[in-house]
């Protein structure tokens, strides 16, 4: 799925954001990646922080029961 089709439907609700290490380049919009963890399952949205390019902003959208 794509960042869109994420945001836009309706199984999927927004959770929150975090930080984590890691690099992504400022270039695109962000790349996405399945989750099963925590929180529940469903997945995670990485974007380029614009502070610092040691750490990368996580969005987590969980699948509604």
């Amino acid at each position: 799925m794509t960042m869109q089709e994420i945001k836009n439907n309706s199984n999927y609700k927004y959770h929150h954001t975090a930080s984590r290490r890691g690099y992504e380049s400022r270039r695109g919009d962000g790349h996405v990646e399945s989750y099963k963890g925590r929180f529940g399952e469903g997945f995670i949205i990485v974007t380029p922080r614009y502070d610092t390019t040691s750490y990368v902003d996580i969005s987590y959208y969980i699948k509604v029961a």
